[in-house]
């Protein structure tokens, strides 16, 4: 191809559409709305700081006024979003964050966190009484509370709720307790009744307590590994072994270990995996013994 040739037929052609009036309008008006585009362009990436951004420092386990002077370090913004009463923990504390750590965003952006408040909100407690633990559990954890200790005591009826207590005291409906905790149960147990003990390796521990006590059992010792350094990491912290294993026959009311990992890869070492009898499944059925009724103080 020549390429002389085809430059001089193109500068020909330009030189024509240039001399038409109508053809020079709309180059001229093309190239403004190109210089336009171009200027709105930068504009806008300077305003924005367009592919400026940081990661999201970690704010959970820090107390609020901490978290906000280092936000404004890093000039960001802290906002409380929510705040929520945890029995035993440290009001004022970050429990949750939004957006997450190591998240990119740029100067200036709002992190809504959700802090532990120093008072409980208070609620009415159900009566439970007379319910099967199923519906027991079901009607506690719609009105915000969990299920605690299971106390089996000789009974006709299995799983028969007999008393509610919180703390070791015997409830009564009109009693307010902080929402979120945990209400002990007084259940039935006929001679020789047993159960299975379900799996809840990969959950976390208030998921396996749902999932024992749904099972008619306790959760016995929760331990936590060296990756669980402070409350927050206790709430995300994942069973990886249990004691009994799955599937293992106990009597109602026994005790269910659980080990829990920051560390999705985390083995059980040797020690966890031998009982006391020298084995990690129970293989005697043990049942609840009664017990003497001694008068309760009523809340």
């Amino acid at each position: 191809m020549d390429f002389d040739k085809l430059t001089k037929t193109i500068k020909v052609k330009a030189k024509r559409a240039w001399a038409n009036v109508y053809s020079r309008q709309i180059i001229i008006a093309f190239g403004l709305l190109l210089l336009l585009w171009l200027v709105t362009s930068l504009f806008l990436n300077i305003v924005t700081q367009h592919g400026i951004s940081q990661p999201v420092p970690e704010f959970r386990g820090m107390m609020i006024d901490e978290a906000i002077a280092q936000a404004e370090g890093a000039n960001l913004e802290i906002q409380i979003a929510d705040s929520i009463y945890i029995p035993g923990r440290q009001a004022g504390m970050i429990i949750d964050q939004n957006p997450k750590p190591e998240v990119q965003v740029k100067k200036g952006r709002k992190i809504f966190v959700t802090i532990i408040t120093r008072t409980p909100k208070l609620s009415n407690v159900p009566n439970v009484v007379g319910y099967s633990l199923r519906q027991a559990k079901a009607i506690i954890e719609s009105q915000g509370f969990a299920v605690g200790r299971l106390d089996y005591v000789a009974d006709i009826a299995t799983n028969n709720v007999l008393e509610q207590r919180f703390n070791g005291r015997i409830l009564s409906s009109s009693v307010k307790i902080p929402v979120g905790s945990a209400i002990e149960l007084v259940v039935g147990l006929s001679q020789g009744d047993v159960t299975e003990v379900p799996n809840v390796v990969g959950q976390t521990f208030g998921g396996a307590r749902s999932s024992i006590v749904e099972s008619y059992l306790n959760v016995g010792e929760a331990r936590y590994d060296e990756t669980v350094r402070n409350s927050i990491d206790s709430l995300e912290a994942k069973v990886y072994y249990q004691n009994p294993s799955v599937g293992a026959k106990l009597g109602l009311g026994k005790k269910v270990n659980v080990y829990l990992s920051k560390n999705p890869k985390k083995k059980p070492q040797s020690w966890m995996m031998v009982s006391p009898n020298g084995a990690d499944t129970v293989s005697t059925v043990d049942t609840a013994a009664s017990v003497e009724e001694q008068p309760e103080e009523e809340l």
